[in-house]
């Protein structure tokens, strides 16, 4: 409108300053020898009196209102620029504050329970999974001659039990951190509560191949032996037999920690030597007896 108004006022005063130059130059064109002597009388006794004309620089009015013009195209972009943004901000913070808010009840970005992955999975969502786990459950048991061994946990009754485990895991997230899941992987480590039938498992464990007694290999201690001309240390033998109490309790262990394989090799169920060949009993005995 400031603008606008400009623009009418240089109007103006361009048609003013034509006016005044179209009347002088029609003063000019008459001639005075013409005009009757009373006309030139009334004339000389009221004098004209002169109006002045202020000069306007019109190129200086027009750039006056490019300049308001660019002003106000400025602004305008300006607020446009700021509702942008601030509309763009808006959005992040409901983001943040919604995924909040959300992480309450489900699992972070970049989640795994027990090694399986249960990123944005509900409470519910994983307890579903892991009862079907259940449901399919098999252990299988790996010998130290490279036989295996399958339990199958419909054949114990193995069923899951529900708890506030996983609930406790989704609590303890920060959830105002939640950011930082989308790289960092956060690898959750829970019990599965299971309940099965005891003493059918115990009854299946002594009935498997690997506990025959014909089956079994004894294990050996080092010792010192002559070779015909000194002694020395005969290596040990490592058997397969097999600590039953021990046995049970291992695979009990992995049932309950719901694992899928158990490396016997890696327990203590193995009825191993007493001495090896690097027991500081063998090693003196082979000395003495070669002296």
């Amino acid at each position: 409108r400031a603008a606008e108004a400009k623009r009418a006022a240089a109007k103006k005063a361009v048609e003013e300053a034509a006016l005044v130059e179209g009347a002088t130059t029609v003063i000019e064109e008459i001639n005075l020898d013409d005009i009757p002597d009373e006309t030139k009388k009334a004339f000389d006794k009221k004098p004209v009196k002169e109006k002045k004309v202020e000069k306007v620089d019109i190129h200086e009015e027009v750039e006056e209102v490019d300049e308001d013009e660019d002003s106000g195209k400025g602004k305008k972009v300006k607020k446009i620029l700021l509702t942008i943004f601030g509309s763009i901000l808006g959005v992040l913070i409901l983001v943040y504050a919604g995924l909040a808010i959300f992480f309450n009840s489900h699992f972070m970005f970049n989640t795994t329970v027990n090694g399986n992955d249960y990123s944005l999975k509900s409470v519910k969502d994983v307890e579903a999974d892991m009862e079907s786990q259940v449901q399919g459950y098999t252990l299988t048991l790996k010998e130290a001659d490279g036989d295996t061994e399958v339990i199958n946990g419909a054949g114990i009754s193995l069923e899951y039990v529900q708890t506030d485990e996983i609930s406790k895991l989704v609590s303890s997230q920060k959830k105002f951190l939640w950011p930082m899941s989308l790289w960092n992987k956060q690898e959750l480590e829970t019990k599965v509560a299971v309940q099965y039938n005891e003493m059918v498992l115990e009854n299946d464990l002594k009935n498997l191949p690997c506990m025959d007694p014909e089956n079994q290999v004894e294990s050996k201690n080092a010792k010192p032996e002559f070779n015909g001309t000194q002694y020395e240390i005969t290596e040990e033998i490592i058997g397969t037999q097999i600590d039953e109490a021990k046995f049970i309790e291992a695979v009990k262990a992995a049932v309950e920690g719901f694992q899928y394989e158990l490396v016997l090799g890696d327990t203590d169920c193995y009825k191993l030597p007493k001495y090896v060949s690097t027991s500081e009993e063998v090693i003196a005995a082979c000395e003495k007896m070669n002296l």
